[in-house]
């Protein structure tokens, strides 16, 4: 069989159904095609377009005036999407077409860490002010659900992948928050992966930059930009931290915004989280004294340094998001003074320099034991030298033994650095799984 059709929505997920639901709104004709569609989702798509034929991507015939709608799930590099993309098709995706349809301002927040909760607390300090103000992207609803609200800003997280075809999007402001290596295997090389990321930056009125990425933000087409940094500012416009007299501020310029003692959740990834939110808040006009007085109730997310009391004296902390090198790093660096570290790694790797990470780890006296589990269990067995260490092949033993190992004082800190589908649907199910085991542990 070989189908033939102007517009096809490449893969049938959660980011596929919402682009068919759009287009069936816009009296659109479309198909579909996906080489392992779910019966839910093909079930969904019968409720959405009865008519709609699926096929495989094998079975597609491009033609130049034809538009294929990609997921972020397939890559531009899937051989079916290169022989279409070389005869003449345009390829585009739900990020893309959303940009064509709206019309109030839009928050576009990428990085390699911390996009939801500086996407979340960004949306937070907005929504205290204005009304109508709505989140999504690559967290929560899918951008083209979105056009069927009557916001007055849309803030949308946005991933590598939704960026990859994005070339100028008319954001409002772009928020670049930081970049380490991941997707190692998606992408050719890191540089493949940071120059998707940088295409937020091309077309915005404004753009909020990590001040170490300010020089990649000049050469990726940044205009305007607002920094921010663990340091002082160097500026007036820029957000940092800085000691007066035993004490961190949050600060803009010379201005002592907030103690970090205020915070809900501590830690200099938290901190920098913190100021990237009112750096956009800031480029928004929101008001700077009330982003202030709403920024402390803001508690954090699920599954991300989330700390779990057992009430055993005992620091438990749920960091199943970090599914990269670089967010571990940083939960380590955040919590690594709190008292002696059992630290839980494991999952699927992706391809990443898992040795940078134990080189990092060695150097660090008070984690007292490492404990992975999983595919990458034997990877990191053989980099990590010099550190207490035990593999499982199971998440269930490692957490058991973690249990057994955990004294009063010590931290105990699930950041795997790596991605939980060999054992998990996602991150999220990871992390629920692990506070399971905790509240079984304690009973």
């Amino acid at each position: 069989m070989t189908i033939k059709s102007t517009s096809v929505i490449l893969g049938l997920g959660r980011t596929g159904l919402s682009v068919a639901q759009y287009l069936m709104n816009q009296g659109e004709a479309f198909i579909v095609a996906d080489d392992h569609p779910s019966p839910d989702a093909v079930d969904r798509l019968k409720q959405i377009a009865p008519q709609t034929k699926i096929c495989a991507l094998a079975e597609l015939v491009p033609h130049p005036n034809d538009r294929w709608i990609v997921s972020p799930g397939i890559p531009l590099t899937h051989p079916d999407v290169v022989r279409g993309r070389d005869l003449g098709v345009k390829l585009s995706n739900d990020v893309v077409i959303f940009s064509k349809d709206v019309s109030a301002p839009v928050v576009g927040i990428t990085g390699t860490n911390g996009k939801t909760t500086v996407t979340s607390m960004a949306a937070f300090l907005a929504q205290q002010q204005r009304n109508d103000v709505v989140l999504g992207g690559n967290i929560g609803t899918p951008c083209l659900d979105l056009l069927t609200a009557r916001a007055s800003a849309y803030f949308l997280e946005l991933s590598s992948y939704q960026l990859e075809l994005a070339d100028g999007l008319p954001l409002r402001v772009a928020t670049l928050l930081n970049l380490s290596p991941d997707h190692m295997d998606r992408y050719p090389s890191v540089e493949a992966y940071y120059a998707a990321k940088g295409r937020i930056l091309r077309n915005a009125d404004v753009c909020v930059v990590a001040s170490a990425l300010k020089e990649f933000a000049d050469a990726h087409g940044a205009n305007d930009t607002v920094t921010f940094s663990d340091q002082s500012p160097r500026t007036a416009d820029e957000f940092g931290l800085k000691a007066v007299d035993g004490e961190l501020y949050l600060t803009r310029g010379q201005q002592m915004l907030l103690p970090v003692r205020g915070l809900p959740v501590q830690g200099k990834t938290h901190y920098l989280n913190a100021l990237a939110a009112l750096a956009i808040g800031a480029c928004l006009d929101l008001d700077l004294e009330q982003m202030l007085d709403d920024l402390v109730r803001f508690e954090g997310l699920p599954h991300r340094c989330q700390k779990i009391e057992r009430g055993d004296q005992i620091v438990w902390v749920n960091d199943s998001k970090a599914t990269n090198v670089g967010a571990t790093q940083a939960a380590v660096a955040s919590l690594v003074e709190l008292g002696p570290m059992i630290l839980l790694l494991g999952g699927r790797s992706k391809n990443a320099d898992l040795a940078a990470l134990c080189h990092y780890l060695a150097a660090i006296p008070s984690i007292k034991l490492i404990l992975a589990y999983g595919e990458s269990r034997e990877s990191f067995s053989t980099c990590l030298q010099g550190v207490a260490f035990q593999t499982f092949e199971d998440f269930d033993q490692m957490v058991e033994q973690a249990i057994r190992s955990a004294n009063p004082g010590d931290v105990v800190l699930l950041s795997p650095a790596c991605a939980s589908q060999d054992q998990f649907s996602d991150y999220e199910a990871r992390g629920a799984y692990f506070e399971e085991l905790l509240m079984r542990g304690a009973a």
